[in-house]
């Protein structure tokens, strides 16, 4: 078998398992609104595209100078995005080193996949309408194409730069400084400018010489996404060789025994569950570390940033308090379907974890709080609007994720290296639960703060929303594991088809 009928043969068989996954028969008409939310993001990114050009010109900044200013937050933007729909395609790199075809043409395949796919198609809805309504596009249609050619490519380096550090924090978590320390550096210049002034002014200089040299700098970021590819190849067959041949380097861990949590009984027993869970998955670490970090980040934005209103606050708090649900509860009961048969048979098994799980990510909330108070120290947050947002997230929006307890049905793997077997796709309710929890909380500031202007109001209403489904956890809890009994038949089929 030649380099290309590799690369042609590994293409059909991900065509192939794209159409057997759970995913792709779960919903036809949840696929249509799937469909329509790109759509939606695609028009999102052209709107946001003519407010910045708009900007620019009320600033009499040339769009070239003022598009490369704000870059760096684009491509932050763009690594977050794809951490979301990232799915582990490595797998597929594995069973085929078995085989005799070309040594690097598995490996290859992935990184043109990455580079080719059509997310990246999306930052055109942004690229090109920046360019025409800014004023780049009356220098002349070669300066226009030269431009959007640029900035398209800064995307595909940074798509590769993330498969670089996706397969490096599977092995080693501590890589995640590595985007960390890349993605703070890139944002450093600007924050610079009022100690150094224009000196400072790195991204618009950049943008004008990249602009006006265009073809130089396609040749240097070319050069670049090759040199990115060369390292992803390098690493990734490198670790998926030491994962088929050599196997893992088994490590001697130092039992946690927690046994201050025996006090209470078996809910006691199933909190070990999920702080062993937190400590030893990789999936549901590599959660709880990104939440933690955007946590501590919005934070900060808070603190510094002097133009943050009441709005920008309601947003960073919303998200912050909700992040540990959207990214770990959402897949509630997917990591106890690999032994759900066990849970069954114990009886109030099931509920006696979920209400391990509800005190669990209850106590989660601690961390989003305390990483806040520095902002309501400095005079930036009030007290009574972060308790508020606490106690409507752990109420209000963990009501709403622990309904995906009785649609989940799709086993994850406990342990998931580099290339094992991942099946993770869950029923498409989850892109609309998940999205529920973020906007719900929108409908009570809307009135109070927008319409009344009763920013007080709005906090006591919201609190007493949250105390209310916090007083009635048992009650609601209780009834998940009703409705849950109704359908264990269908939910076990489902987990013992995905593992």
């Amino acid at each position: 078998m030649t380099y290309w009928d590799a690369i042609k043969v590994l293409h059909k068989h991900l065509l192939l398992s794209d159409r057997r996954s759970l995913k792709w028969k779960a919903n036809t008409l949840a696929k249509f609104f799937y469909y329509v939310l790109a759509i939606i993001f695609c028009g999102y990114l052209g709107l946001m595209a003519m407010v910045f050009a708009t900007m620019a010109r009320e600033e009499n900044t040339a769009g070239y100078q003022f598009v490369f200013f704000i870059l760096p937050p684009l491509l932050i933007l763009d690594y977050v995005i794809r951490t979301g729909f990232n799915q582990k395609t490595i797998l597929l790199v594995r069973p085929y080193l078995l085989l005799p075809i070309p040594k690097y043409a598995s490996v290859d395949y992935l990184i043109i996949r990455e580079v080719t796919r059509l997310y990246n198609l999306s930052w055109l809805f942004f690229i090109i309408p920046f360019g025409l309504f800014s004023g780049i596009s009356h220098q002349g249609i070669g300066f226009m194409i030269g431009y959007t050619v640029v900035c398209y490519l800064f995307f595909l380096i940074n798509g590769l730069f993330f498969l670089l550090t996706q397969t490096l924090t599977t092995r080693h978590s501590i890589c995640w400084l590595l985007p960390a320390g890349v993605y703070t550096l890139l944002t450093v210049p600007p924050f610079l400018t009022e100690f150094l002034g224009d000196k400072a002014d790195f991204y618009s200089q950049l943008g004008y010489n990249m602009a006006t040299h265009s073809l130089p700098t396609c040749a240097i970021l070319l050069l670049i996404l090759v040199l990115l590819a060369f390292i992803n190849r390098k690493i990734i067959f490198r670790y998926v060789y030491e994962e088929q041949f050599n196997g893992e380097k088994s490590k001697a861990k130092t039992n946690l025994h927690l046994t201050f949590l025996e006090h209470f009984h078996d809910t006691g027993e199933f909190l070990k569950l999920e702080v062993r869970s937190i400590m030893r998955n990789k999936n549901i670490r590599k959660a709880f570390f990104m939440g933690t970090l955007a946590v501590i980040i919005y934070s900060c934005l808070i603190i510094f940033n002097n133009d943050v209103d009441l709005n920008t606050n309601s947003f960073y708090l919303t998200y912050s308090f909700s992040i540990y649900g959207v990214t770990i509860l959402s897949k509630i009961m997917c990591y106890e379907g690999n032994y759900m048969e066990c849970l069954i048979m114990q009886r109030k098994s099931i509920y006696q974890l979920l209400l391990a799980k509800y005190y669990f990510y209850s106590v989660l909330q601690i961390i989003p709080f305390l990483v806040f108070l520095p902002a309501v120290f400095m005079g930036r947050l009030n007290f009574g609007t972060l308790l508020s947002y606490a106690l409507f997230a752990t109420g209000a929006c963990y009501f709403i994720l622990f309904q995906m307890a009785i649609y989940n049905k799709v086993a994850i793997p406990l342990n998931q290296s580099l290339t094992g077997k991942t099946r993770s796709e869950t029923p498409y309710i989850h892109i609309f639960v998940t999205t529920g929890v973020l906007l719900v909380p929108l409908l009570p500031i809307v009135i109070g703060n927008k319409l009344l202007k009763m920013p007080t109001a709005t906090n006591l209403v919201m609190a007493l929303i949250g105390l209310f489904f916090i007083a009635t956890h048992q009650l609601w809890i209780a009834r998940i594991c009703r409705r849950m009994e109704k359908r264990k038949y269908e939910q076990l089929e489902g987990f013992r088809t995905s593992r």
